[in-house]
């Protein structure tokens, strides 16, 4: 509900004028003019406090706060009256007017007032509004204007303020203080009692300040004399010369020197000056420095400045040059700093220049593009070429920086060969690639498919689960037996038909190439026929006049050229002979005729010249009376055909020199040329012979084996081998001997340097070398820089010093300073035998070697919780891992801890302590509770936790270390926040109310989960009735009631008090009062004041027995036995149902409502729609006196398909509190421990209403 206050108007007209639209608290007393009053001495001021322009951020609460006593006035007081303030909600012009809203207030320190509206009733407020009023009394000699201003301080002081929707503070708000004039009636009252202001008057009843009587030469007033004086303090005779003394003596100045040094005007001390000092004579003396003294002027961008009367200046500009060709060098002052801006189109990567477009050497599909990146690799845009793969069927193609080679559609890749979709497997033709299957395997085709014939006509080739299945044709299904004089169609010649079983029937035509106007077409290769049957002959062959029973073939040439035709194969009988005659027409002439001189014994071989596209007939018959099977071999002699071209014997393929036309292989295909045939690139190198076939049909290039030797490039750094048929010369790699293989301290072995040249490694001048020593005979030696190392001896017998060395002399010879030398391996100087020290020992030439292990050699000091353990100048340094926990307060009761390092794997535990708190000593669990023995896991388990108990109260320093192995981080320092401070802004106001009404109604938006949970001592996890009084009890001032973690004494129950253990917590809301002897105004041990015995007696009361879908039923909760309570909470669940539901719609408390158990009451509302809860408290210290009444309403809607009997009822357990005047639960008896609520479908007959009221 949000309502919209207008009207009213503007006393103030100058204030208004200037503040219109912003925000305003104001102060205006009862029966004045504005915010002016005029009243006499001794009498009652009320103050009422008005609200106004919060619109539109609306209001959802405010607090008003003033001080306990106004200020200003001439004589007397105006404080406080002592009394509670009072927010009158029943007003019509109460700022809250027409929704349930919060009061409460506090008489302090100091006395506040406050009131606040749930979420959903923020106001706008446009015209001045009433909020509460506070009264004052004015003492009987107050005389003046007294001001009183609302307190806005900084925490953690009680302020003023107005509260937005979001519980947060409204910005810029006006605060109009109230003046109140206390009118003068004599002279007498407006007399201060001082001198030196003059004497006041009282002018038309305001005082009027006098004239003060001290004026030069004598300016200064003695108020102690009461008379003017040319000083009263040392300080008023002020000179302004440092270098003299001020004394004032007897009311009179004198200035006599201060000593020579005394510190005076300037106090710099830098590199050009030093602090002025007193001369001694009563002058400021400067110390500089001389001129031209080095100095540095602060400036990192200048160098080489110089002092000038005490002023470091001068200097030249710092060139930051990096000697990058793509960087921009300049200085930055600022920063401090050198800076290297890549330049535009460049980029600097890995401390290497590129241009834009340069791709990155070790990945193809980065770049430099210094539009997205100046100083990093840049992606090439997806899809951008990249190195192929070698498979036709991949795209090369960048993706995300990186060359994928992703499939291409409408393709399988398969054991590393490209397919393109539909394509058979070479090995098997009943699978195929099928890219919406399988992209990796081969697919199997459709049954019924189509595969390799096997030869025989009566069965059906065709694919089956991926095989090639031959299946034999039905009986009668027509075929072809090969025989061309079977089934030809002929007269009463039946066609050739399957037999069932895969063989094929064929009828013969007796007529079939008997003569040659019924030859048979033949073909190159095997023809097949039969003369069996066959009537007499028409025509004699030439080289048999005895031939008979004669079948006629008809043959059309392909090529020019000439044919061979045999009859090997036939099967003639009685005797296998046969005879063949070849004939230019059917009926033509005869043009080649043989008998016996063919292959096979008495077979027929002729051979004749061809025309292309001509057709000659041939005639086969048998030696006088043989016949039998025909066997026709047709070829071509000297011609192959490839292709449907037509070429002579030993032509070369015109696409590959390595295949010929040789018809003794094949006349239909090429035939690979013969091994060694000269074929591409005749050249011959040392690195490549002459290209020749290989006789399989392909090409070789011939070259010579990689890596063999070849002619040398007289270049050592680099290799001379052959590489795909050429001398190439690869740079040796980085490191390669080369040159001069002389090895010393100055001069290295030569190597290649990896991009072809040999370099000599030479040591440069100065480079230490030979002897290190540098004593008194011998300085270090160095090299030259030519190679040689050079000694650097002091001349021999030169008297030398003792070294105090076990193991040298003191005379110089050759260089040392000489001693009786020990041994090698003698022990000298430190035994430590460690990690990371050795044993000392004599080298033999008079030198103790110390034998440390190198810096940064790893070694162990045994303790899991350091490291990494690393030896340092011989000993073994291991940091302690572990590191201070990153610590922050989370309201009065919980703390905020952040192992660290985070993401570190050692186990640690958090030790919690307080300076505050000696018998503290405790550790976190992994559940945020404190134990006593520590709790050990990783800083990543640890994470951030929040940490409360009943060990962490209010306003108390807590420490937090981290403990691992007996050590222990740095503690972290941090206080928790005061009583009642639940929004973390450290005092505690409306806003702290207005959290805990939203905690109540599962809301956390402003406040954690853990500062709202405040009651009892002990957090129980639930935000409840206890909280609500818990809040309004702390922000009347109450403290902290619980008992502290070292504490002991008494525990308050309304005016009772209990003795505890030290140690112990109060329970059930009672009060800590530490070691106190009183509670209240009763000393402890008095009986407690009577009050409502029994427990409350509670019903719920429907607005109706039977509903339909759709429509709405609310439920009264009454109680009886109330005297005494200062709260209550109220929790409900609907069961039972056939189906559909009870939908809660609202939980709310109608204070308007007759016999309201808090009627009169300032009370406070709390609703939980989801929870179906609701909590009342008033202002601790008001109980009701009602004996019983109204408590509250839950509603509910019935789903549209509700059916069967619904019980509301209270909830069985921890849902429904009664709390008297001590904030003990007094319990409950249900008078109808549940009510039903027949729900029906619309239409349905109503029954009767199933329980009691």
């Amino acid at each position: 509900m949000v309502r919209v206050i207008g009207g009213g108007s503007c006393v103030l007209m100058l204030l208004c004028q200037v503040a219109a639209g912003q925000p305003k608290m104001s102060l205006k007393p009862v029966g004045g003019v504005g915010n002016n009053i005029t009243v006499a001495a001794g009498s009652t001021v009320v103050l009422e406090v008005f609200i106004s322009d919060v619109a539109p951020t609306g209001l959802r609460g405010y607090q008003s706060t003033l001080p306990f006593s106004a200020t200003g006035g001439v004589s007397g007081t105006m404080m406080h009256n002592g009394v509670v303030p009072v927010v009158n909600t029943g007003r019509a012009d109460y700022v809250f007017a027409g929704v349930t809203s919060f009061p409460t207030a506090a008489i302090g320190p100091p006395p506040r007032l406050a009131a606040g509206v749930f979420a959903g009733d923020v106001q706008q407020v446009s015209a001045a509004e009433y909020a509460g009023e506070f009264t004052y009394l004015v003492s009987n000699d107050a005389v003046g204007d007294f001001t009183l201003a609302f307190q806005v301080l900084p925490p953690p002081a009680p302020t003023s303020a107005l509260a937005n929707p979001a519980n947060q503070a409204i910005a810029g708000v006006l605060f109009i203080p109230a003046v109140i004039h206390v009118p003068c009636l004599n002279n007498g009252q407006c007399n201060n009692g001082l001198f030196c202001d003059g004497p006041e008057t009282c002018v038309l009843g305001n005082c009027v300040p006098g004239t003060p009587p001290c004026v030069v030469p004598t300016p200064f007033c003695n108020e102690v004399a009461d008379e003017c004086v040319q000083c009263n303090t040392s300080a008023e005779c002020e000179d302004g010369n440092a270098c003299t003394q001020d004394v004032c003596t007897l009311g009179t100045c004198s200035f006599p020197p201060e000593g020579a040094g005394t510190s005076c005007g300037n106090s710099l001390d830098d590199g050009c000056t030093n602090p002025d000092t007193c001369d001694g004579a009563g002058a400021c003396s400067p110390n500089h420095e001389p001129n031209g003294t080095g100095c540095d002027d602060g400036l990192f961008c200048n160098t080489g400045e110089t002092c000038t009367v005490g002023v470091c200046g001068g200097g030249s500009a710092n060139s930051c040059n990096d000697s990058r060709a793509c960087t921009l060098d300049s200085c930055d002052e600022n920063g401090d700093a050198c800076l290297h801006n890549v330049i535009a189109g460049t980029c600097y990567i890995d401390d290497v220049c590129y241009l834009n477009g340069e791709t990155n050497p070790t990945n193809e599909c980065q770049s430099c593009n210094s539009a997205m990146s100046a100083i990093d690799w840049t992606n090439d845009p997806n899809g951008a070429a990249c190195a192929t793969d070698g498979l036709t069927c991949t795209s090369d193609q960048c993706q995300a920086g990186v060359c994928d080679h992703a499939l291409q559609g409408g393709t399988c890749l398969i054991g590393g060969v490209c397919f393109n979709a539909g394509n058979l497997n070479p090995g098997n033709d009943c699978e195929n690639c099928d890219p919406g299957s399988a992209t990796t395997d081969w697919s199997f085709v459709a049954d019924g498919t189509g595969c390799a014939e096997d030869g025989n006509t009566c069965t059906a080739d065709e694919c089956l689960a991926g095989a090639c299945d031959h299946a034999n044709h039905p009986i009668g299904t027509l075929c072809d037996d090969g025989d061309p004089c079977t089934g030809t169609g002929g007269p009463g010649v039946d066609d050739d038909m399957c037999d069932g079983l895969g063989t094929c029937v064929g009828d013969l035509d007796t007529n079939c190439a008997d003569d040659c106007a019924n030859s048979i077409e033949a073909f190159e290769g095997a023809n097949f026929g039969s003369n069996v049957g066959f009537g007499p002959d028409d025509t004699e062959a030439s080289c048999q006049p005895n031939s008979n029973h004669d079948a006629w073939f008809e043959f059309t040439a392909l090529c020019d050229g000439t044919m061979q035709m045999t009859t090997t194969g036939s099967t003639f009988t009685p005797s296998n002979d046969t005879v063949l005659s070849v004939f230019d027409e059917c009926d033509g002439t005869e043009i080649a005729c043989d008998d016996d001189s063919g292959e096979q014994l008495l077979s027929a071989l002729v051979v004749f010249n061809a025309v292309a596209g001509h057709t000659y007939f041939i005639r086969v018959a048998g030696f006088d009376q043989n016949v039998g099977g025909i066997q026709l071999n047709i070829r071509r002699l000297d011609t192959c055909r490839v292709d449907d071209v037509c070429y002579d014997a030993g032509v070369t393929n015109p696409g590959n020199t390595c295949e010929e036309c040789q018809p003794v292989f094949s006349t239909t295909a090429w035939t690979p040329a013969m091994l060694g045939k000269p074929c591409g690139d005749p050249g011959v190198g040392e690195c490549d012979s002459a290209d020749a076939c290989d006789g399989a049909g392909f090409c070789e290039d011939n070259h010579k084996p990689d890596g063999i030797a070849c002619l040398a490039d007289a270049n050592e750094c680099t290799d001379d081998i052959c590489l795909a048929g050429l001398c190439e010369h690869p740079f040796e790699a980085s490191g390669f001997a080369c040159g001069d293989p002389f090895d010393s301290e100055c001069d290295n072995p030569d190597t290649c340097d990896g991009a072809g040249v040999c370099v000599d490694n030479l040591e440069l001048p100065g480079f230490t070398c030979g002897d290190p020593l540098d004593s008194d005979c011998d300085n270090p030696d160095t090299c030259d820089g030519v190679g040689v190392c050079e000694d650097h001896l002091e001349p021999d017998g030169l008297a030398c010093t003792s070294d105090f060395n076990d193991c040298t002399n003191d005379f110089c010879d050759a260089g040392f300073c000489t001693h009786p030398n020990s041994d090698e391996g003698t022990s000298c100087g430190d035994p430590t035998d460690t990690d990371c020290d050795n044993p000392d020992t004599c080298n033999g030439l008079g030198t103790c070697l110390d034998h440390l292990e190198l810096d940064g050699t790893v070694c162990s000091d045994q303790n899991v919780c350091t490291g990494p353990d690393l030896c340092a100048t011989g000993i073994c340094i291991a940091p302690f891992i572990p590191e201070t926990p990153l610590l922050q307060p989370s309201g009065a009761r919980a703390m905020i801890v952040t192992a660290q390092p985070g993401g570190s794997p050692i186990g640690q535990a958090l030790r919690v302590t307080s300076p505050e708190l000696p018998c503290l000593l405790k550790y976190v669990d992994v559940d945020g509770t404190l134990v006593d023995s520590p709790v050990e896991q990783s800083a990543a388990a640890w994470g951030t936790i929040v940490v409360r108990d009943t060990e962490v109260v209010p306003e108390t320093k807590y420490e937090v270390a981290a403990v691992c192995g007996g050590d222990e981080s740095p503690a972290a320092s941090v206080e928790t926040g005061k009583w009642g401070d639940v929004n973390n802004d450290t005092f505690v106001d409306i806003f702290d109310i207005l959290c805990v009404l939203d905690g109540f109604a599962g809301v956390f938006t402003n406040c954690p989960f853990e500062t709202v949970d405040m009651s009892p001592c002990v957090p129980d996890g639930v935000i409840d009735i206890f909280d609500i009084l818990m809040i309004l009890s702390a922000f009347q001032g109450d403290g902290f009631p619980c008992i502290g973690p070292c504490g002991g004494g008494a525990c308050c129950h309304g005016a009772v008090c209990t003795v505890v253990a030290s140690g112990a917590l109060c329970t059930g809301g009672g009060v800590y009062q530490g070691n106190g002897i009183s509670c209240e105004a009763s000393p402890c041990g008095s009986p407690s004041p009577a009050g409502a015995a029994g427990v409350v007696m509670v019903r719920l009361v429907p607005s109706r027995e039977v509903v339909q879908g759709g429509e709405m039923v609310t439920v009264d909760v009454y109680a009886d036995g109330l005297n005494g309570l200062i709260g209550y909470q109220l929790a409900v669940e609907v069961v039972g149902g056939r189906r559909g539901r009870l939908e809660p719609k609202s939980v709310v408390v109608d204070g308007e409502r007759d016999r309201f158990a808090f009627s009169g009451l300032q009370s406070f509302q709390a609703g939980d729609l989801a929870g179906q809860r609701l909590a009342v408290a008033v202002t601790p210290g008001t109980p009701t006196r009602a004996s019983g009444g109204y408590l509250g309403t839950f509603s509910y809607r019935a789903s549209a398909d509700a059916q069967g009997v619904f019980i509301v009822r209270l909830r069985p357990a921890g849902g429904v509190m009664m709390l008297d005047s001590a904030g003990l639960d007094r319990g409950f008896v249900a008078d109808s421990a549940q009510i039903t609520i027949r729900a029906e479908r619309s239409g349905q007959r109503s029954g009767s209403l199933s329980g009691r009221r």
